[in-house]
C-alpha cells in the first residue's frame, strides 16, 4: 500500500493519497553535536554511538552478520537507551489485520512487529551475554519509540536521517526519492483523524531535511523497523 501524507512534496512527485492519510507535523529539531565514531558502552554518553550487537545488513550473507550501530539518546543511571543508526529491516506493523478483534483499534500489544522484535531480531542480533544486558522496559525488551518519544529525541544528531541498510531495501524496504527510509513508531492515530483507524504512525524525511510524521495501514509494506531499547552499561 502507498504511503499517506499530504505534504506537498509527495503530492508533486504524483503519490497518490490512499484510504489512510494525515496532515503531517513538523518533528523536526536542534541537534545535539556527537562525538564522532561509536565508543566503548561503558564510556557511552548521551549522542554517542555503540556497537551492540549483529545483524545482516549488507546483504551478502556469505560475510556474515555485521556489527550494529546504535545511537545513544538517553542515558539514566547505569542505563542507556540506544536507536539503531540504520532501518533494519522492513515488514508491516501487523501482518495479518485480521487478529485486530472486532470493533476494536490495532496496538502494538498485539502487532507482529513487536513479537518479530521481541523474538526473532532478539534472538539472532544478540548473543546470551548481550540478552542479558537488555532491560525489560513496559513496552516489551526491544521497541518502537512512539511518537511523543521521536519528538523528545529528535535534537540528537543521527536520529533526524536514516536509511534503509541494503539487507532492508533487498527486502522490500521503501522510502523518499533520495533514499531516506520510511520507520514505523509504535503509536497508533488518535481515532479522531480522519481515516485514522486500522493505521499506525510512520516518519520520513523530505526533501527539505524535515522530518514528517504520517501514518498508513497496519498492514502496509515498505516500512521499517528502527529498534530501540534500554540497555546496561556495567
Amino acid at each position: 500500500m502507498k504511503k499517506i501524507s499530504i505534504l506537498s512534496i509527495l503530492v508533486c512527485c504524483g503519490i497518490m493519497l490512499t484510504a489512510c492519510g494525515k496532515e503531517d507535523g513538523d518533528v523536526s529539531g536542534k541537534k545535539e553535536e556527537v562525538k564522532k565514531g561509536p565508543v566503548s558502552i561503558s564510556e557511552a554518553e548521551k549522542g554517542n554511538t555503540v556497537l551492540f550487537g549483529k545483524y545482516e545488513q549488507d546483504n551478502d550473507t556469505a560475510n556474515g552478520a555485521e556489527d550494529i550501530e546504535w545511537i545513544v539518546i538517553d542515558k539514566k543511571d547505569d542505563k542507556i537507551l540506544i536507536l539503531s543508526k540504520d532501518a533494519l529491516e522492513t515488514l508491516p506493523y501487523i501482518e495479518d489485520d485480521s487478529v485486530i478483534p472486532e470493533g476494536e483499534r490495532p496496538s502494538w500489544e498485539i502487532s507482529s512487529i513487536k513479537t518479530w522484535l521481541n523474538n526473532d531480531f532478539y534472538t539472532t542480533a544478540f548473543t546470551a551475554d548481550e540478552q542479558a544486558k537488555i532491560s525489560e522496559a513496559d513496552v516489551g525488551k526491544v521497541f518502537l519509540l512512539s511518537l511523543e518519544e521521536a519528538r523528545q529525541y529528535i535534537e540528537v544528531d543521527g536520529v533526524k536521517i536514516v536509511y534503509p541498510t541494503e539487507y532492508a531495501k533487498a527486502n522490500g524496504a521503501g522510502g523518499t526519492h533520495k533514499g531516506y527510509a520510511w520507520w514505523w513508531l509504535r503509536s497508533i492515530p488518535d481515532p479522531s483523524e480522519e481515516y485514522g483507524n486500522g493505521c499506525a504512525d510512520y516518519l520520513y524525511l523530505t526533501k527539505d531535511g524535515v522530518l514528517e510524521e504520517s501514518y498508513t495501514s497496519v498492514d502496509a509494506e515498505g516500512n521499517c523497523a528502527r529498534p530501540a531499547m534500554w540497555i546496561t552499561v556495567k
